[in-house]
């Protein structure tokens, strides 16, 4: 193409400049544009490993990609292409940026075809001039709108339909799948019914609450054209007795597909009590036809009821069998039924599963015997069944706890084995991987480098022998139980004690998965941060808490240093190694912060939940200001977590708030002797009288 020179133009006369060379003006323009893409495109290489030997068709993969900086400001300048170079359905939204402005994180979700254990790699290009095809077929249609004046939340993905009714949520009451494939949802293609579908919770005097007796409020959190999420929340109900525990769920639907999840939490939210006790907390589906076809430990059966006791033995029936059950369970009828499964089921022990024709129960927090956990030595007690004795559930003031949930909707009879494989493979969900190289070079981890065992003194190749040593005590320490799993016990510490992922264990991992591409990284960090984000932060208090002195003025946000039981308030001065302080619960220590893998989750999968309470403790930290101790973590680990949060989110508040402790730690600098510290209690080996630490 050749230029030639436009001579400069009087303002008065550009117009008619450029009406006179318009084709020159949009040959050029075009050309600079053009040059200008080139320059600033990029392509991230992506790769997606089928981990648990099932074959996958079209299985959703939702995954945060980084990006380098300055490289693209929107979500819709992204596309996706497979290793033959055809492009692929693609749903992108932004989760973080760089000081710039441009995207440091990005959230792409897509489908994928795998075979057991295969590998596919795709390229994400980006850039202002990428363009991004529009996701064919049917689209996932998600309406909260109100026909005959009725609010009538509707989600639909092409085969499935959920109806849920706001006034009276009940979750599973109305599942319809579009058996003859004609686009429509039949009345005799309902699956599920509202007889006894819902959410119940049973309190320690036998009254029942359920989630359909209180009012709830909706969001659409996500509505992309492959997968979307709506959130719900209220409180479980009783006619007679007001509300009992906060609840948040999460449904998520994608396009195309049968099945969907959902994320239940329960928030401990009581007014009235410090420990509050409940006898069982169930999620019940019933099926429009009252079939008999039943599924449970993977294989038919009678009506009966699965019981998972701890993470050694379960209880089918009446029988006793060591080992691990299958953590799903089937209802059907002649013309089909639905399967449920609890991801992660016999690790957050106890759990169980039972089926009746027509009905399918999952005890989150199923009823037990008085006497099943009781009468333990208190070691093993205070390490395993603190929260089960007196055959009741004991939680304090502000603890939460998330179940996540699949389910697979099918016409016809059920099939075990595919079943099977689709809760087998439910339980690692696909993730798109960018190479070491490619992360480091992003800077989202500063100037960290891709792993090398060779280099840096070896500490990639010692750290690699610590997780593996890590994993093996997870077994032989029994790092299980619906309060325990994901975090990590400490056998020496504090006379044996779990650790609230001390010093931001997630985090450590998640880093570590990004520099080596080792799943088993990643693995381990999303169960740590799903435990420090429900058990460890307070998520409510009340006057019981606030009553107490040594918890000073507690409130939701703050973070349980490593207490017995996570949270204290299970023993008081009981014969045990741990100081009476650990046994009520620690919370006012600013050395024991971190959130480090809450953020990491969120910008790694779009866990919308991490972020939120992520958020809940940074604004926390950040309203509090801070304060000087020569015992230097106490500044220290929140700055780092206001700097965390900072660079996260990019909200300027929690950068403010960092200056500041900054600003006091900087004002007690001694010219001479820099900052001049003691190690807390307990903290070094050297005699109280050396000035070295405040004593053993």
């Amino acid at each position: 193409m050749t230029l030639r020179f436009i001579p400069p133009v009087p303002r008065r006369s550009l117009t008619q400049a450029f009406h006179a060379n318009r084709h020159l003006w949009v040959r050029v323009t075009t050309l600079l544009i053009g040059l200008g893409l080139q320059a600033t495109a990029g392509e991230t290489p992506i790769t997606v490993t089928e981990p648990t030997g099932v074959a996958r068709a079209d299985w959703p993969v939702t995954s945060g990609i980084p990006l380098p900086r300055g490289q693209v400001r929107h979500a819709r300048h992204s596309a996706l292409f497979d290793s033959d170079g055809k492009q692929v359905p693609l749903q992108a939204e932004v989760l973080g940026r760089w000081p710039d402005g441009s995207i440091r994180w990005l959230l792409i979700d897509f489908q994928a075809t795998l075979a057991p254990h295969q590998s596919r790699r795709y390229v994400l290009r980006h850039g202002p001039g990428v363009t991004r095809k529009p996701v064919p077929g049917p689209p996932l249609i998600i309406s909260l709108g109100s026909p005959e004046n009725r609010i009538v939340p509707l989600l639909k993905t092409g085969p499935l339909r959920i109806q849920l009714a706001a006034d009276r949520f009940r979750l599973l009451d109305h599942v319809s799948l579009d058996r003859n494939g004609d686009g429509r949802f039949s009345d005799d293609e309902r699956l599920t019914d509202d007889r006894a579908s819902g959410i119940e919770l049973v309190d320690s005097r036998g009254r029942r609450f359920r989630a359909d007796l209180s009012l709830s409020t909706w969001t659409i959190e996500q509505h992309g054209p492959l997968r979307a999420c709506v959130r719900i929340e209220g409180q479980h109900g009783n006619s007679d007795e007001g509300t009992k525990f906060r609840y948040v769920v999460r449904l998520h639907v994608f396009r195309g597909r049968p099945f969907f999840r959902f994320d239940y939490t329960f928030i401990n939210d009581d007014p009235d009590t410090l420990m509050s006790r409940f006898h069982s907390l169930e999620v019940v589906c019933s099926t429009r036809e009252r079939g008999d076809r039943l599924i449970l430990s993977g294989k038919p059966s009678k009506p009966s009821r699965l019981f998972q006791l701890d993470d050694q033995q379960f209880r089918l029936g009446d029988k006793l069998t060591r080992g691990h059950a299958n953590g799903w369970a089937a209802v059907a009828g002649p013309h089909g039924g639905i399967a449920l499964g609890v991801r992660e089921f016999w690790q957050n022990w106890p759990k169980s599963l039972e089926v009746k024709p027509g009905e399918l129960r999952i005890g989150l927090c199923p009823d037990f015997a008085k006497g099943q956990y009781d009468g333990r030595p208190l070691k093993e007690e205070v390490k395993h069944y603190y929260y089960l004795r007196d055959g009741v559930y004991t939680v304090k003031i502000g603890v939460a706890k998330t179940h996540r949930v699949w389910a697979m909707p099918f016409d016809g009879p059920p099939q075990p084995n595919s079943l099977g494989d689709f809760f087998r493979a439910a339980e690692q969900p696909l993730l798109a991987q960018c190479t070491p190289a490619h992360v480091t070079a992003t800077g989202v981890l500063g100037t960290a480098p891709p792993a090398d065992p060779r280099k840096y003194h070896g500490y990639d190749g010692w750290l690699d022998q610590m997780f593996t040593k890590h994993l093996d005590a997870q077994q032989s320490n029994r790092e299980n139980g619906m309060l325990n799993f994901g975090d990590w016990y400490h056998v020496e510490k504090f006379g044996g004690g779990w650790g609230n992922q001390e010093y931001d264990t997630s985090h450590c991992f998640f880093v570590q998965y990004l520099r080596t591409g080792d799943r088993r990284y990643f693995d381990r960090a999303r169960q740590g941060a799903d435990h420090l984000m429900d058990v460890d932060v307070v998520h409510a208090v009340n006057r019981h808490i606030r009553g107490l002195d040594h918890h000073g003025q507690p409130q939701p946000g703050h973070i349980w240093t490593h207490s017995v039981g996570h949270t204290g308030g299970y023993y008081d001065r009981a014969p045990l190694e741990a100081a009476w302080w650990y046994q009520l619960g620690m919370l006012q220590n600013r050395g024991h912060l971190w959130l480090g893998g809450l953020f990491d989750d969120y910008l790694l999968t779009g866990n919308r939940r991490a972020l939120d309470v992520a958020r809940l403790a940074a604004d926390r930290v950040a309203s509090e200001g801070g304060r000087y101790s020569d015992h230097l973590r106490e500044i220290g680990w929140p700055l780092n977590l206001l700097m965390t949060a900072w660079e996260a989110t990019g909200e300027d508040r929690y950068l403010v708030a960092a200056h500041r402790h900054w600003h006091m730690l900087r004002d007690h600098l001694n010219p001479k002797r820099g900052w001049v510290v003691m190690l807390a209690y307990g903290h070094c080996s050297m005699k109280s009288t050396s000035q070295r630490c405040r004593g053993q």
